[in-house]
């Protein structure tokens, strides 16, 4: 079984409670694109990697009653307020069954940094459904910059290609 926290460094977010815990989350991606170039008379065009693309990060967790940092971020950056903040997800392997660790002080197994994070997309809530017994659920979609991947709290890089 896995877990995980979020938060951010601005505090933008009101992540300290216990009502802000996250249902989901879509994880970030990172795709290269492909450049080509022929060169001369050559028959076949070479491939290099070419610019990364970072996919949005979607949040999402049940409606809480009087909880409206999601729709305060998105509304800042509309009206040109202090919007940015950096995203630290920590994912923690459970391997007490019991749940009885204490996640405060234990180190994470991977932790991604969402760098130059802003809010881009809320839904305040499920459809609305009288009939429906679901609980209610509020979405809430991140772009950034790019991530940094640290396992084990050490940083990945390129430069650990095949050290692995």
């Amino acid at each position: 079984m896995n877990k995980f926290h979020v938060t951010d460094t601005q505090g933008l977010l009101n992540l300290a409670t216990p009502a802000a815990g996250f249902n989901t989350l879509v994880a970030p991606e990172m795709t290269l694109g492909v450049a080509e170039y022929q060169e001369g008379l050559e028959a076949y065009r070479r491939k290099y990697p070419g610019e990364p693309t970072f996919s949005a990060v979607t949040l999402g967790k049940g409606v809480v009653k009087n909880d409206t940092s999601f729709y305060a971020w998105v509304l800042a950056g509309a009206e040109n307020k202090p919007y940015r903040t950096n995203i630290i997800i920590k994912h923690y392997h459970r391997d007490d069954v019991t749940g009885l660790i204490n996640y405060v002080n234990a180190v994470p197994y991977r932790e991604i940094r969402l760098l130059n994070a802003f809010a881009v997309r809320v839904k305040m809530g499920s459809d609305f459904d009288a009939t429906a017994s679901d609980i209610s659920i509020e979405d809430l979609d991140i772009e950034y910059e790019r991530f940094r991947l640290f396992v084990n709290g050490q940083e990945i890089q390129s430069s650990d290609l095949g050290s692995q």
